[in-house]
Parts: C-alpha cells; structure tokens; sequence
C-alpha cells in the first residue's frame, strides 16, 4: 500500500499546497476509528455503495441497519454533550449544523432533519464522518446516495478544504435528490 499511497499536503501561505510526508501509522492494527486505514478512492466508493445495497455483500444486513441506527436516545444527557462538544463532527463551513438536530450512529454522525441553507444541503437520514486530511463520506441510504470528497491535505479541518467538500456535498445533494 505505502508503494501506492497519493503524496500528502500542507496547505502553506497564501492558499498554496506543500508536500508534507504521509502520516503511515506503524501498526495500524493498534489504531483505532479507522486510523491507519488506507484505500484507493475506488476501493472506498465500492465499500460505501455496499452500504446502500439491499443485501450488503461486506457484512450482514443487521450489522449495516445498526451502523445507521441512532445510538443515543432523544434528550440524554450523553446525546446533549455530544451535540455540544468541541469534538463534535462539522464536515460543513460557517455551522451550518447550527441548530440541528443530530445524533450518532456507529459509523458517524446522523442529521435528524433536513438542512437546508442557502450555501449547504444535507438531507435528513444522511451518515457522514471525515479523515485526518480532510476527506469525507456521506450516505443516505433512503435516497439510494452516497458520496466521497477525497483529498490528501493537511492540516485536519483545512478552510479550504472544507469549503470545496461543502460545495461538493451540496451540488450532490441538490442534483440528485432536490
């Protein structure tokens, strides 16, 4: 994998791009939440799109239905301080999940509702999480939609890596199921 893996960069000054060298875990066994996991964006849509499917071939259709089960229940504390975190997954630029509502699922974060902005559209029922360089996933799997911005920049949180995955999420969203 290290022989295929795509050069990492570091955004520098005046929205320049830099190579940085790529963060290899050296046990990726003993990393945790997926880190140390590598793919190729082919591989990654193949395992998101199982996802979508009926009769998921990767793992059991019970497995796939708990993934995107919501695991907090509706005012708990647990679910209100993880809704108010400073670790709280925003995949989106200028809070756009500002006041709304959200729960966990075992694979990311749920949105309970539509969001509707006018620069950001995320349907209710999506699942979406990111990585350290800025890539990101969503999955709706009442729409039959998934989606992968792909990147390899640095740092975590990039403005304008966000920014680009916020347009991106959006045109998906707003082509496809609007």
């Amino acid at each position: 994998m290290k022989k295929i893996l795509i050069q990492m960069s570091v955004r520098g000054e005046v929205d320049t791009l830099l190579e940085s060298p790529t963060p290899l875990s050296p046990d990726p066994v003993a990393e945790g939440g997926g880190g140390g996991c590598y793919a190729s964006v082919h591989d990654y849509t193949r395992v998101l799109s199982d996802l979508l499917r009926d009769a998921p071939r990767l793992s059991r259709k019970e497995t796939v239905d708990t993934l995107f089960t919501a695991q907090f229940p509706d005012n708990s504390p647990s679910l209100a301080g993880l809704q108010t975190s400073n670790v709280t997954y925003k995949p989106t630029l200028d809070d756009s999940l500002k006041g709304v509502t959200i729960n966990y699922g075992l694979a990311g974060i749920l949105v309970i509702e539509d969001v509707v902005r006018e620069n950001y559209f995320r349907p209710k029922g999506t699942m979406s999480w990111s990585g350290v360089a800025n890539m990101v996933w969503g999955i709706n799997r009442e729409r039959g939609v998934a989606w992968l911005w792909a990147t390899q920049v640095l740092p975590f949180g990039d403005r304008g890596e966000l920014e680009l995955a916020v347009r991106f999420e959006t045109a998906v969203w707003r082509s496809l199921v609007m």
